[in-house]
C-alpha cells in the first residue's frame, strides 16, 4: 500500500493550495474591490447571515437547470423518434 500516502495527501496539499491562492488573490486586490472576492474564512460566516437570499438563488438556479434538463431530454427523443424507422 506505498501508494497510499499520495492518495490522501496530493487532495489535501491541492486543497491548502488553493485555500492559499485564494487568500492571496484577496489580499492582492485594493482594498475597497476586496467585497468582489471575500476571505475564505468569511464564506461561512455569509451562509448564515443571508440563508433565505442563498437559498432563493439557488432554487432558481436548480429549477432553470431542471428544465434545461428536461427539454434536452424531451428534444432528444423527438429527434430519436424522427430517425427510427420500423
Amino acid at each position: 500500500m506505498s501508494n497510499s500516502k499520495p492518495r490522501t495527501l496530493l487532495p489535501i496539499l491541492s486543497g491548502l493550495a488553493f485555500l492559499g491562492m485564494w487568500y492571496a488573490i484577496h489580499f492582492a486586490m485594493d482594498e475597497e474591490r476586496r467585497f468582489l472576492l471575500p476571505a475564505p474564512h468569511h464564506v461561512p460566516a455569509a451562509f448564515g447571515s443571508h440563508a433565505a437570499a442563498l437559498f432563493n438563488a439557488a432554487s432558481n438556479t436548480v429549477v432553470g437547470a431542471v428544465i434545461g434538463l428536461a427539454r434536452a431530454v424531451a428534444r432528444k427523443e423527438k429527434s430519436l423518434s424522427l430517425t427510427v424507422r420500423p
